[in-house]
């Protein structure tokens, strides 16, 4: 009976430090934010409709199944609104994701607010300070690389979707 009682407290002694751990990891100051790069041995020009043209997006990112823009507002640019559809194959249903741009400097920055109520509320900023030196050096010598950089940051309740990396040769 002894035995019964120390697993018990040793299970109990595990779940607790597991939590606390979960616990002070969520709550750290830099909680909630993601940063990924990339190098694309593409000019700028090149990159940028990859990243903001609807029949583009659902070939480099993961699960987007459609790109639905809203006509109600700009047809590109700050306030344009759209909705991706996502189609997680965890989930029973497709997560319609809406965005909304708040940051527009084609071909070198776009931020994007995107909320999702009950799930996640974030921003998301896609820029590189070389796509204006890459550009240049396009211009004179035809061949260069863009570096296009992503910081996000997401509410506590942050689920956010897996992106591909995928380019085509």
């Amino acid at each position: 009976m002894k035995w019964v009682t120390r697993s018990l407290l040793v299970l109990l002694v595990v779940l607790v430090v597991t939590a606390l751990g979960l616990w002070f990891a969520s709550n750290r100051s830099d909680a909630g934010r993601m940063r990924g790069s990339i190098e694309i041995a593409r000019p700028a020009e090149v990159v940028w409709p990859w990243m903001t043209d609807a029949a583009r997006l659902p070939q480099w990112v993961g699960w987007l199944e459609a790109v639905e823009s809203d006509s109600t507002g700009p047809a590109e640019g700050i306030g344009h609104r759209e909705t991706w559809v996502m189609n997680d194959p965890r989930m029973k249903e497709k997560l319609r994701v809406p965005g909304t741009i708040t940051l527009w400097e084609p071909p070198y920055q776009m931020g994007v607010h995107v909320e999702l109520p009950g799930m996640f509320t974030g921003d998301v900023f896609y820029s590189s300070p070389t796509w204006a030196t890459a550009a240049r050096a396009s211009s004179r010598t035809g061949d260069s690389a863009t570096r296009a950089s992503s910081p996000s940051s997401w509410s506590p309740w942050s689920r956010p979707t897996r992106c591909a990396s995928w380019w085509p040769t």
